[in-house]
C-alpha cells in the first residue's frame, strides 16, 4: 500500500484493493486536488458475525498529536448484507484525508474504490444527508474487477450481483499526478519581485508562507504583476491551482509588503 495516494479531480483508484481482511484497522492517506470525493465500498463475502465500518476523518493542525474530526462514513455492513455495494459523496475535508476500514467480528472480502467529483452544493440537493446504495432499484450499474479470478462483478440494481467474462484487455489512463518538486523562494525585500518557473510538465501547484516571517503573499503571472494586478494569499492560507498546461512553460511571480518571507511551493506533475 502507498504511503500516500495523490488524486486529480476525476481520477480514480482502489484506496483499499479487493481483497479478503481479518480482524483489525486498515487505513490509507489520501492527498486530494479536488472538492468532493465519490467513495464507494463494495463486499463480496462475510464469515458469519463479522462486520465491517468504513470512515473518512481529517485532522487540522496537530495530527501528531492524535488530532482527529470525522468527515463522513458508510453505513455499517455486517455479514448476511453481502454482496453488496454501498457509495457516498465526501465532502468539505481539509488537506490530506484518511479512509478507514474497521472489519470486527471476522473476516470480510472488500473492496475502497473512490474517485475524486467536482464541487457542488450538497445542502438542499437529493444528496443532503443520503447515502445512495447501488443495490436499490434505482442505483448506477457498476462493475469492479476482482483480480483473484480475473472477473468483473456487475451489480445491478436489487436481483443481485451478476458475473461476466471478460476478454482482452481493460486499461485505464487517468491524467493524475505522480511526482512532486518542492522549493522555496525567499523574498528577500519588501515590495520587490520574484520569479520561479514551475517544472516543465507541471500540472498542478501548491503555495503558502514558511515561518518564522508571516505576511501576505502576492502572487502574479507576468512580469509587473505584483505591482499592479496581484492575487493575494492570505497569512496561513494555501494556494492551490490545479488543471495547469503541462506543456506550458509557466512562471509564478511572488512579493510581500513585509520583507524576508519564504514562500513553499509544491509542483505536482
Amino acid at each position: 500500500m502507498a504511503d500516500i495516494i495523490s488524486l486529480a479531480e476525476f481520477a480514480h483508484d482502489a484506496a483499499l484493493p479487493l481483497v479478503t481482511r481479518g480482524i483489525g484497522t486498515y487505513s490509507q492517506k489520501l492527498k486530494i486536488f479536488g472538492n468532493s470525493l465519490l467513495s464507494t465500498v463494495f463486499v463480496k463475502s462475510m464469515s458469519p458475525g463479522s462486520s465491517l465500518q468504513v470512515n473518512y476523518w481529517d485532522s487540522g493542525v496537530a495530527p501528531q498529536e492524535g488530532e482527529r474530526f470525522d468527515l463522513n462514513a458508510h453505513t455499517l455492513i455486517a455479514a448476511g448484507d453481502e454482496p453488496i455495494s454501498n457509495r457516498i459523496i465526501v465532502t468539505r475535508f481539509h488537506d490530506k484525508p484518511v479512509v478507514e476500514a474497521i472489519v470486527s467480528g471476522g473476516s470480510v472480502e472488500f473492496g475502497v474504490f473512490i474517485s475524486v467529483v467536482a464541487d457542488f452544493p450538497v445542502e438542499g440537493s437529493v444528496l443532503d444527508g443520503q447515502t445512495a446504495n447501488l443495490g436499490a432499484d434505482k442505483g448506477s450499474p457498476v462493475a469492479l474487477y476482482d483480480p483473484s479470478d480475473g472477473k468483473f462483478y456487475l451489480w445491478r440494481s436489487s436481483e443481485g450481483v451478476a458475473q461476466v467474462e471478460v476478454l482482452g484487455t481493460v486499461t485505464t489512463t487517468p491524467d493524475v499526478v505522480s511526482s512532486a518538486v518542492n522549493t522555496s523562494v525567499s523574498l528577500t525585500n519588501a515590495f520587490q519581485e520574484y520569479s520561479y518557473a514551475l517544472p516543465v510538465g507541471t500540472k498542478q501547484v501548491s503555495l503558502k508562507v514558511r515561518g518564522p516571517v508571516k505576511a501576505d503573499i502576492r502572487l502574479g503571472w507576468s512580469v509587473g504583476s505584483t505591482a499592479a494586478n496581484w492575487y493575494t494569499i492570505p497569512i496561513g492560507a494555501e494556494y492551490n491551482k490545479e488543471n495547469l498546461d503541462k506543456d506550458a512553460a509557466i512562471t509564478v511571480y511572488l512579493a510581500s509588503e513585509t520583507a524576508g518571507v519564504i514562500v513553499e511551493i509544491e509542483s505536482w506533475s
